[in-house]
């Protein structure tokens, strides 16, 4: 009876912890891509860069608007500035020149009225900043959906070579028993059984390799997607690219086009030109207009009195001499203007490579998918042939080990040709600029 009841607690127990186990998360590559795009700490803080540049439009835009400023301020004066006079016959008289109590409060304006294109400048070179980042966040995006993808399609792979080496492994753990079998008989060697012994412990070893590789991946993949290293997932897929339908001369128009590294040189030299017209706009003169109003007093006739008062004026500052102030900046300025016209040019030659050689990595992938097929094929007639030569005894136990291991070979490379295949394609997608988490949200 103790040994019942123990049992029945273990059994509580297990079922206990199976249930507060997380149900697994499945997750297809679309998925893996929209989850990297929403639970990632770089997409949130790329995009606290593109509000902070767009907020800096604003501070841009406030040299349009007048600045007010109100203003006050209390003084006491001493001594007094006050004098007695007297005329003979005649009372005496106090005088003050000032009040010993000073109050001031007063309201300005001030309201640039013409600058020469400086402020527009301005607030082209803040919006340019705008669609800098913007772009900046496409990269991010761009980055880690490529990423996520391509370790998804890593986990994917692993799990395959996992499944294959389980397969030669039980099929190899078959004929160990054949093995054995025919041992006892006297129609096979200990050799026989030592090598197939061998061959399987090296499977294991392999599986084992395999399996430390895949949970590797699995953490990798969490991390991506935004999961718990605890939370258990499954992901759900298949080898299946798709044909490319356009030339390489339309690739490379794609990726100038669409690649965020191309828009962000192009805005970089954008911003080079505003920043060359604000150093050339230095050196021109600005028209304001003042206007100042409160109370305050001092003021004749009733000096002790506060008494409002005003005064209003137009302003034009013409620079004169700022100490080669102008040719300098517009010196740095042409410098850096050459400096990102340059790296726009460095960019599009980048750009058409990486495409060129994406493209012939995706044709080379889809070849050697071809080749691997047909050796797949081989290696399973070859298994065929030489389980039955083994087993009529015209084939040595080695001589099968061999072609099971051709076998397994070639389930490796055809698994890894049509990874490399699938890798190539999204290679492709990136070095073209193709938004594959758009799709992934649909």
């Amino acid at each position: 009876m103790k040994f019942r009841f123990l049992a029945v607690i273990g059994l509580l127990s297990v079922g206990q912890w199976a249930a507060a186990q997380p149900a697994p998360v499945t997750l297809t590559v679309g998925e893996a891509v929209a989850r990297a795009e929403t639970n990632q700490p770089l997409i949130q803080e790329a995009e606290g860069a593109v509000r902070a540049a767009q907020a800096q439009v604003g501070v841009s835009q406030s040299g349009y608007y007048p600045h007010v400023i109100g203003s006050g301020s209390y003084t006491r004066v001493e001594p007094s500035q006050a004098f007695t006079f007297a005329f003979p016959g005649a009372p005496p008289m106090t005088f003050s020149l000032a009040p010993e109590d000073n109050f001031d409060f007063h309201l300005g304006l001030n309201q640039v009225v013409y600058q020469f294109g400086v402020r527009g400048a301005q607030v082209k070179l803040a919006k340019n900043g705008v669609a800098a980042a913007q772009i900046g966040l496409e990269q991010i995006k761009l980055s880690l959906a490529y990423q996520a993808t391509q370790s998804f399609y890593t986990v994917l792979l692993l799990e395959r070579e996992i499944g294959a080496l389980d397969q030669q492994l039980s099929d190899l753990t078959q004929h160990l028993q054949a093995i054995k079998t025919k041992e006892q008989t006297g129609s096979a060697t200990v050799y026989d059984v030592l090598s197939t012994e061998v061959r399987v412990a090296a499977l294991k070893s392999q599986r084992i390799d395999a399996e430390n590789q895949y949970e590797r991946q699995l953490i990798a993949l969490k991390a991506l997607v935004g999961l718990e290293s605890t939370q258990p997932i499954k992901v759900s897929g298949t080898f299946t690219p798709a044909p490319v339908t356009m030339d390489q001369e339309q690739l490379v128009a794609q990726a100038l086009a669409n690649r965020p590294e191309m828009r962000q040189a192009a805005a970089s030299v954008k911003s080079a030109e505003l920043a060359s017209r604000l150093a050339a706009a230095q050196g021109l003169p600005s028209l304001s207009v003042h206007a100042l109003a409160g109370y305050r007093n001092g003021l004749l006739p009733n000096i002790n009195t506060l008494t409002f008062d005003w005064n209003a004026g137009v302003e034009l500052d013409v620079p004169v001499f700022q100490g080669f102030l102008r040719v300098k900046s517009m010196e740095a300025a042409q410098q850096k203007l050459a400096a990102a016209q340059a790296s726009l040019a460095a960019e599009r030659r980048a750009v058409a490579t990486q495409v060129l050689q994406a493209y012939q990595d995706q044709r080379a992938s889809q070849d050697q998918v071809a080749t691997s097929l047909v050796q797949l094929n081989q290696a399973e007639q070859m298994v065929s042939v030489a389980k039955v030569q083994f087993e009529v005894g015209v084939v040595t136990n080695l001589e099968y080990l061999d072609s099971q291991s051709s076998l397994e070979q070639a389930r490796i490379t055809n698994l890894m040709a049509v990874y490399h295949e699938i890798m190539a394609e999204y290679a492709l997608k990136e070095a073209v600029g193709e938004k594959i988490w758009t799709d992934a949200s649909k």
